[in-house]
């Protein structure tokens, strides 16, 4: 209904992180995880949306994946 057909956000935006593409298109960040047992087994979702003209919204929205902390 946005204007990005096939495009779903799976994911609740709690923290958004904009983030620049270097000239071969790559870009990385990285997320400070805390040194604590009692965070073994929590699951971290996260997606990804690029400012893409192909649709009128400008977006594409990439897949969910899902990290998993473990020792």
């Amino acid at each position: 209904p946005l204007g990005a057909p096939g495009c779903a956000l799976e994911v609740v935006p709690i923290d958004v992180q904009f983030q620049f593409a270097d000239l071969s298109g790559d870009a990385t960040w990285s997320l400070p995880i805390p040194d604590s047992v009692s965070l073994v087994g929590a699951q971290l979702h996260s997606q990804v949306a690029v400012f893409d003209l192909s649709n009128p919204l400008g977006l594409t929205m990439s897949n969910r994946v899902v990290g998993l902390i473990a020792n």
